[in-house]
């Protein structure tokens, strides 16, 4: 017969070094959600859960899984935090607020294969904040739908120590910063690529900055090329390409290249209202690839280099035709009738489409016109000016007015709705302002 008195006590003992085993392993020992939650009524007790969600971005992030999700389920403050995984940070349709005072807000120290995503996030220095969104560590930075404003240092303060970093900033809104726009300066031999795409970069200290000669130590003087060196070797390459992206009424620079491994590249951008608008600085260069309206500031300033990769190099000239006798000027012809402005308003929306009997989200663009009108009594010999809505010095809207065998058509795209009221028109050709009149927006 067995000793069953033996038996028992044994299995007691394993029982009891069991539950001594489980207590001594920490919680992520257990695992962690690949999805988590944060509500504005949450807990940071709660395991982040759709039904226990937690209260903070802090709280979340040591419960979420490496490759995870927070996801914010309604308005709040989830407060400032540091990211060191990869991980998504996401809001749709509600106010997800990071509110800061003296400190950054998102600071991402990752490691140099990480891939971080932020996306509709509403991230507030006020005024005292150092910077929204800080990178010192990451393969991959995305943001998305997103404001930051209210910061001492930069909307974006993009500073990587590693190699072939990445920041993507798309359908974002950076301004009334007291520093710079987006800020990039790798430091320690790190390198970087930024693109901005549908940005609004507008009254900051100065916009988009690139700089391989690193930042100013201790409090920036942003009246000084942009808070950056103004001299010194290289410590890092950076390399920017905007594309559909204004920078609008910064004190300083719109653009700033500074230093021989600093590079911006530009397309279709609106740069105006600038105290200076493209500066190339300590051997930085910025490349054009065309459709950029670069007028209305202090200084316009100039790229270092122009091309248009659709369109192939320049045959050869032809000789020049023998001149013909001057034409008399006939007569002043009747004055036309009133031209009408077509507003256009875009927005981004998410919906749900059936694809393959699958229900997938995709975001798609909505856009609304609306004619307003206005005595539009411009004259010019050119094909097309670019026009400009705009009231208090702040641009409104932004397109061209091009002319045709039908008459003169303005065409203006605006990301927001613009108020009821009047507004300003400005046509320009060729850098020299055509004149300015009056609309009314009802």
């Amino acid at each position: 017969m067995p000793d069953t008195r033996r038996t028992t006590r044994l299995a007691k003992s394993l029982a009891v070094a069991t539950a001594l085993l489980i207590l001594a392993l920490p919680a992520s020992a257990f695992g962690q959600a690949t999805r988590t939650w944060v509500s504005g009524v949450g807990d940071d007790a709660n395991p982040c859960s759709r039904t226990a969600p937690c209260k903070t971005f802090a709280g979340a992030i040591s419960k979420t899984a490496v490759g995870g999700e927070i996801d914010a389920l309604d308005q709040g403050d989830y407060g400032a935090v540091t990211i060191t995984k990869s991980i998504t940070i996401s809001a749709t349709g509600v106010t997800a607020g990071v509110l800061v005072s003296g400190t950054n807000a998102i600071t991402i120290s990752a490691g140099s294969t990480e891939i971080v995503t932020l996306k509709g996030l509403d991230i507030n220095g006020l005024g005292t904040g150092l910077s929204g969104v800080n990178v010192h560590t990451a393969a991959s930075v995305r943001v998305e739908d997103t404001s930051l404003y209210g910061f001492a240092t930069a909307g974006i303060n993009f500073q990587p120590t590693n190699a072939n970093a990445k920041l993507f900033v798309e359908n974002s809104t950076i301004d009334n910063n007291s520093g710079d726009g987006v800020l990039a300066a790798p430091v320690s031999g790190g390198s970087g690529n930024v693109l901005l795409r549908n940005d609004e970069i507008e009254n900051n200290a100065c916009g988009v900055i690139a700089t391989s000669l690193g930042v100013q130590s201790g409090t920036p003087n942003f009246a000084l090329d942009c808070g950056t060196n103004a001299s010194g070797a290289p410590v890092g390459s950076v390399q920017f390409s905007t594309t559909n992206t204004s920078s609008i009424d910064n004190t300083g620079a719109g653009v700033l290249s500074n230093g021989s491994a600093a590079n911006n590249t530009i397309a279709s951008d609106v740069i105006t209202g600038n105290g200076v608008g493209l500066q190339e600085v300590n051997g930085g260069t910025i490349q054009s690839l065309g459709n950029n309206d670069v007028f209305g500031n202090i200084t316009d300033g100039s790229p270092t280099s122009s091309s248009n990769p659709n369109v192939g190099p320049a045959g050869p000239q032809g000789p020049a035709g023998p001149q013909g006798p001057a034409g008399v000027q006939g007569p002043a012809g009747p004055s036309g009738k009133a031209g009408q402005i077509e507003l256009i308003t875009c927005k981004t929306v998410t919906k749900t489409k059936k694809v393959k009997h699958k229900k997938r989200k995709v975001k798609v663009q909505q856009c609304t016109g609306k004619l307003v009108s206005g005595v539009v009594k411009f004259s010019t010999t050119k094909a097309s000016a670019h026009a400009t809505v705009s009231r208090a010095g702040h641009v409104s809207a932004a397109g061209r007015a091009t002319h045709g065998s039908r008459g003169t058509r303005l065409l203006l795209t605006s990301r927001h709705r613009l108020r009821a009221g009047s507004y300003t028109l400005t046509l320009s050709s060729a850098d020299h302002v055509i004149g300015h009149e009056t609309v009314v927006v009802s």
